[in-house]
């Protein structure tokens, strides 16, 4: 089963599925990434005809119980909002990453320099710092 928890809303990403039996999703963007089996029934797709349809040809042969299934929400580029079950899933890649703001109140260089080396020592290498505002005190 796949682990929906990386995934955050407002991403857009590409679902490669665990069977042929389903086409994979291209550039949907996520609007909810780990809801239990109960919202997730009531997104509009039929989850018992999908499953009794594809259980069989599932690679990972997960237990047969979509209550035991998390399932992520999306939204396609016809505004069809679709959901999908970690069991269902094989991977989850993510096109277009999200853009955070944040502000951050530094003394000096040296504690601006200690912050860059801090993100990309977690893997965070593509940060933009702009000094907003410069006052000596």
């Amino acid at each position: 089963m796949y682990d929906f928890s990386n995934i955050e809303p407002g991403s857009i990403v590409n679902i490669v599925y665990d069977t042929p039996l389903r086409g994979n999703e291209t550039r949907v963007r996520v609007l909810a990434s780990k809801v239990g089996y109960e919202l997730a029934k009531n997104s509009g797709e039929d989850l018992a005809a999908i499953q009794k349809n594809i259980y069989s040809s599932l690679v990972g042969q997960p237990v047969n119980d979509l209550t035991a299934y998390n399932y992520m929400l999306f939204k396609d580029s016809s505004n069809r909002i679709g959901v999908t079950a970690d069991a269902w899933v094989r991977e989850v890649r993510v096109v277009k990453s999200l853009t955070a703001r944040f502000v951050v109140q530094l003394d000096n260089k040296q504690e601006k320099d200690d912050l860059v080396a801090a993100l990309n020592a977690r893997g965070f290498n593509d940060v933009e710092i702009e000094i907003i505002e410069n006052e000596a005190g």
